[in-house]
């Protein structure tokens, strides 16, 4: 049910093409999540950041 009160919110993100990561995190943290950003390297993960 969280997910269908934050759908407009949502679905106005994906619409951006640049979003503040700030934003983001705060978003995902409403829906009781929480934000990671990854690189990704073939031999490698590296965690850049953790929000939340």
């Amino acid at each position: 049910m969280t997910s269908v009160f934050f759908e407009p919110a949502i679905s106005e993100l994906d619409t951006q093409e640049d979003i503040q990561v700030s934003t983001l995190s705060r978003c995902i943290q409403a829906l009781g999540g929480k934000l990671k950003i990854v690189a990704h390297f073939p031999d490698e993960e590296i965690t850049l950041a953790k929000f939340g």
